[in-house]
Protein backbone atom coordinates (compact mmCIF):
# COMPACT_ATOMS: atom_id res chain seq x y z
CA UNK A 1 0.00 0.00 0.00
CA UNK A 2 1.36 3.40 -1.00
CA UNK A 3 1.57 6.00 1.74
CA UNK A 4 -0.81 8.93 1.46
CA UNK A 5 -2.27 11.79 3.46
CA UNK A 6 -4.83 10.39 5.86
CA UNK A 7 -6.58 11.13 9.11
CA UNK A 8 -4.75 9.59 12.06
CA UNK A 9 -6.29 9.50 15.53
CA UNK A 10 -4.14 11.32 18.08
CA UNK A 11 -3.55 8.22 20.23
CA UNK A 12 -2.21 6.32 17.19
CA UNK A 13 0.06 9.23 16.26
CA UNK A 14 1.29 9.52 19.86
CA UNK A 15 2.23 5.83 19.94
CA UNK A 16 4.37 6.34 16.83
CA UNK A 17 6.12 9.48 18.10
CA UNK A 18 9.44 8.63 19.70
CA UNK A 19 13.10 9.61 19.67
CA UNK A 20 16.09 7.52 18.57
CA UNK A 21 16.15 5.79 21.99
CA UNK A 22 12.54 4.69 21.30
CA UNK A 23 11.24 6.90 24.14
CA UNK A 24 8.00 8.89 23.67
CA UNK A 25 8.50 12.37 22.24
CA UNK A 26 5.76 14.86 21.50
CA UNK A 27 5.52 18.63 21.49
CA UNK A 28 2.03 20.06 21.88
CA UNK A 29 1.28 23.61 20.76
CA UNK A 30 -1.67 25.88 20.12
CA UNK A 31 -2.06 28.87 17.86
CA UNK A 32 -2.01 32.11 19.76
CA UNK A 33 -5.42 33.77 20.01
CA UNK A 34 -4.74 36.27 17.21
CA UNK A 35 -4.49 33.42 14.66
CA UNK A 36 -7.13 31.01 15.96
CA UNK A 37 -9.56 32.16 13.22
CA UNK A 38 -7.49 30.03 10.82
CA UNK A 39 -8.41 26.76 12.53
CA UNK A 40 -11.83 26.27 10.92
CA UNK A 41 -10.63 26.90 7.32
CA UNK A 42 -7.62 24.66 7.99
CA UNK A 43 -9.87 21.83 9.13
CA UNK A 44 -12.19 22.20 6.11
CA UNK A 45 -9.29 22.33 3.63
CA UNK A 46 -7.46 19.41 5.24
CA UNK A 47 -10.29 17.04 4.26
CA UNK A 48 -9.65 17.84 0.58
CA UNK A 49 -6.02 16.73 0.93
CA UNK A 50 -6.78 13.18 2.02
CA UNK A 51 -5.30 10.47 -0.22
CA UNK A 52 -2.72 12.77 -1.83
CA UNK A 53 0.49 10.70 -2.07
CA UNK A 54 3.08 11.00 0.66
CA UNK A 55 6.16 12.86 -0.63
CA UNK A 56 9.05 10.44 -0.12
CA UNK A 57 11.41 12.94 -1.75
CA UNK A 58 10.58 15.84 0.61
CA UNK A 59 10.29 18.25 -2.30
CA UNK A 60 7.96 21.22 -2.49
CA UNK A 61 5.80 21.92 -5.50
CA UNK A 62 5.04 18.40 -6.64
CA UNK A 63 1.77 16.51 -6.34
CA UNK A 64 2.73 14.87 -3.07
CA UNK A 65 3.02 16.10 0.52
CA UNK A 66 5.29 15.24 3.43
CA UNK A 67 4.30 15.90 7.07
CA UNK A 68 5.33 19.51 7.58
CA UNK A 69 4.64 20.40 3.96
CA UNK A 70 1.03 19.42 4.65
CA UNK A 71 0.93 21.82 7.60
CA UNK A 72 2.47 24.61 5.49
CA UNK A 73 -0.11 24.02 2.72
CA UNK A 74 -3.08 24.01 5.10
CA UNK A 75 -2.01 27.25 6.79
CA UNK A 76 -1.23 28.95 3.46
CA UNK A 77 -4.71 28.06 2.19
CA UNK A 78 -6.42 29.28 5.38
CA UNK A 79 -4.33 32.48 5.22
CA UNK A 80 -5.76 33.41 1.82
CA UNK A 81 -2.84 31.98 -0.16
CA UNK A 82 -0.22 33.97 1.74
CA UNK A 83 2.43 31.77 3.38
CA UNK A 84 2.00 31.51 7.14
CA UNK A 85 4.89 29.18 7.93
CA UNK A 86 7.73 30.07 5.62
CA UNK A 87 9.75 27.49 3.78
CA UNK A 88 13.53 27.71 4.03
CA UNK A 89 16.44 26.10 2.18
CA UNK A 90 16.73 22.49 3.33
CA UNK A 91 20.05 21.10 4.47
CA UNK A 92 21.06 17.48 4.54
CA UNK A 93 24.65 18.30 5.52
CA UNK A 94 26.72 17.03 8.39
CA UNK A 95 27.63 20.09 10.45
CA UNK A 96 31.12 18.72 11.11
CA UNK A 97 32.08 17.95 7.49
CA UNK A 98 29.83 20.29 5.53
CA UNK A 99 29.00 17.41 3.19
CA UNK A 100 25.63 15.67 2.86
CA UNK A 101 25.17 12.76 5.27
CA UNK A 102 25.82 9.45 3.55
CA UNK A 103 22.36 8.28 4.63
CA UNK A 104 20.78 11.02 2.53
CA UNK A 105 23.11 10.39 -0.42
CA UNK A 106 22.07 6.73 -0.39
CA UNK A 107 18.40 7.58 0.15
CA UNK A 108 18.19 9.91 -2.86
CA UNK A 109 20.39 7.63 -5.01
CA UNK A 110 17.67 4.98 -4.58
CA UNK A 111 15.31 7.39 -6.40
CA UNK A 112 17.96 8.30 -8.98
CA UNK A 113 18.35 11.93 -7.95
CA UNK A 114 20.87 14.10 -6.14
CA UNK A 115 20.32 15.24 -2.57
CA UNK A 116 18.11 18.37 -2.88
CA UNK A 117 20.45 20.53 -0.81
CA UNK A 118 19.21 24.12 -0.62
CA UNK A 119 15.76 23.40 -2.08
CA UNK A 120 12.87 25.08 -0.26
CA UNK A 121 11.19 23.00 2.40
CA UNK A 122 9.87 22.82 5.92
CA UNK A 123 10.36 20.72 9.01
CA UNK A 124 8.54 20.20 12.32
CA UNK A 125 11.29 21.81 14.40
CA UNK A 126 11.21 25.06 12.42
CA UNK A 127 7.42 25.19 12.58
CA UNK A 128 7.48 24.56 16.35
CA UNK A 129 9.72 27.60 16.82
CA UNK A 130 7.25 30.01 15.19
CA UNK A 131 6.31 32.73 17.67
CA UNK A 132 2.64 32.49 16.66
CA UNK A 133 2.49 29.14 18.43
CA UNK A 134 2.37 28.54 22.14
CA UNK A 135 4.14 25.28 23.02
CA UNK A 136 2.35 24.19 26.17
CA UNK A 137 3.66 20.68 26.74
CA UNK A 138 6.65 18.58 25.75
CA UNK A 139 6.76 14.86 26.43
CA UNK A 140 10.25 13.33 26.34
CA UNK A 141 13.32 14.85 24.75
CA UNK A 142 15.21 14.84 21.49
CA UNK A 143 18.80 16.02 21.97
CA UNK A 144 19.40 19.38 20.31
CA UNK A 145 15.74 20.40 20.13
CA UNK A 146 14.09 22.91 22.39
Amino acid sequence: MRKSVRLTPFDVFARRSFNEAREPWLMLARLKDKHRHLIEPIMRFSKSLRNIPYDELYLSHNYALYCSELVVAMFRHANGGTPFFKEAPMSFRDLATGRPHQTWIDYYAYFGIDVPEGEPGSNPDAISRDDRLNVYKTIGQIPGLR
